[in-house]
């Protein structure tokens, strides 16, 4: 045992593919997390205005390609894939081969994590950061390293809870400098709270959870390298677009260790009515970004929910996206931002992942070919025998 005390070992209780589960919940908080998270995901389309200029495709604009994904090695089943070495080969040329050089891993949560740690269980027997790390060395991969994710119901914590979350976080980082530092393609930290302005509002001090938050970017940027720190929040609009840059402009003041935010587009849960609001959404954030020395980058959404919170209460179930959809996502984002990524290419465009994630990875290469001068991905090729030849393995 470290420093830490006992409950900081994680059970092991079933890994649920959202952070939003309830099983990892203690049982007095379970009902109080239940409605913050149904609040944070309805939105107020209905209460928005939208100026016009904003209501008409972007025009004339390069449409930015998708250039990494999450790595949810937060789920058992992801990680007992990427643990057999020939699937981690096959799986390298299907990322090269349509540009997605940024992975932002992932590591865990209370259930377990997929490295060897002093301070929690494992999901896996194998260190999956460690062979990333070491297998993408020469692919020119962006290697982000996510920190467990050590309190499914942080926002709900007291400030003398907050601090001792921070201690747990801080072992972790200084567990994980110690491991794999000495990697040069470990290139920066990503902090997995995923900050909504609703959770932010419902606290006593709105200030509250933001400065925890850089509290734990600080905590990052104290550790040798000076590597970039980065966050992925979402957001909601019921109060229209006066009341979301004033509270967001607040937000990413308080935030100022944090170097990069990920903006999730929540268009696989709003559908329709977020992409009516993303062009002035993003628009707005652009200025804040760039006003407080940030990158903003957009985090797509490549899933359509068909179950689960905010559509009912039956468990979380998603199909991928379809590819119109997708493009569409990219399209509107791209004038705003300096970096697409999505959530999550491994779930819903993966080959491996079924007919229909394969159909959607082959529609996007198409896609991208289709402008593949104008883009550094994926390097001038004209051919996709590596896809082709998984997709018919897998399929």
């Amino acid at each position: 045992m470290s420093q830490c005390d006992e409950t900081f070992v994680g059970s092991t209780e079933t890994i649920s593919q959202s952070l939003h589960d309830q099983v990892l919940v203690s049982p007095d908080l379970r009902k109080r997390h239940q409605d913050i998270i149904f609040r944070s995901l309805q939105n107020g389309t209905g209460k928005l205005e939208i100026p016009d200029r904003f209501c008409q495709p972007p025009a004339g604009g390069q449409t930015l390609p998708i250039a990494g994904t999450f790595v949810p090695f937060n789920e058992r089943n992801l990680c007992e894939r990427w643990s057999d070495p020939s699937y981690r080969a096959g799986q390298y040329p299907l990322l090269k081969d349509i540009g997605l050089n940024t992975l932002i891993l992932l590591t865990g949560n209370p259930g377990g994590v997929c490295y060897d740690s002093r301070h929690y269980s494992r999901l896996s027997d194998t260190d999956l950061v460690e062979a990333v790390l070491q297998e993408s060395l020469g692919l020119g991969m962006e290697i982000w390293i996510g920190l467990p994710h050590v309190e499914i119901a942080w926002m709900l914590q007291s400030k003398t809870q907050l601090i001792r979350l921070l201690d747990r976080s801080r072992f972790l980082i200084e567990e994980i400098q110690e491991k794999y530092g000495r990697y040069d393609n470990f290139h920066g930290w990503y902090i997995p709270y995923e900050l909504c302005n609703v959770f932010v509002e419902e606290t006593e001090d709105p200030s509250c959870l933001p400065n925890w938050v850089n509290s734990i970017a600080m905590c990052c940027k104290l550790m040798p390298g000076d590597r970039p720190t980065a966050i992925a929040p979402y957001f909601t609009v019921t109060n229209g677009l006066e009341a979301f840059k004033g509270l967001w402009e607040r937000i990413f003041r308080q935030i100022s260790m944090v170097d990069i935010i990920m903006m999730q587009d929540s268009v696989g849960i709003f559908k329709e009515d977020r992409l009516l609001e993303i062009p002035a959404c993003f628009f707005i954030l652009k200025s804040l970004a760039g006003a407080c020395g940030k990158q903003l980058w957009a985090d797509i959404e490549m899933f359509d929910q068909q179950a689960g919170v905010p559509l009912d209460w039956e468990p979380w179930a998603a199909n991928p996206a379809p590819h119109e959809r997708m493009i569409r996502q990219m399209e509107l984002v791209s004038d705003s931002v300096e970096r697409i990524v999505t959530f999550s290419y491994f779930d819903y465009m993966n080959p491996a992942a079924g007919s229909v994630a394969a159909e959607l990875y082959r529609q996007y290469y198409e896609h991208l070919s289709s402008y593949c001068s104008n883009t550094p991905y994926p390097s001038g090729q004209t051919e996709i025998s590596s896809a082709e030849d998984f997709i018919r393995q897998e399929t």
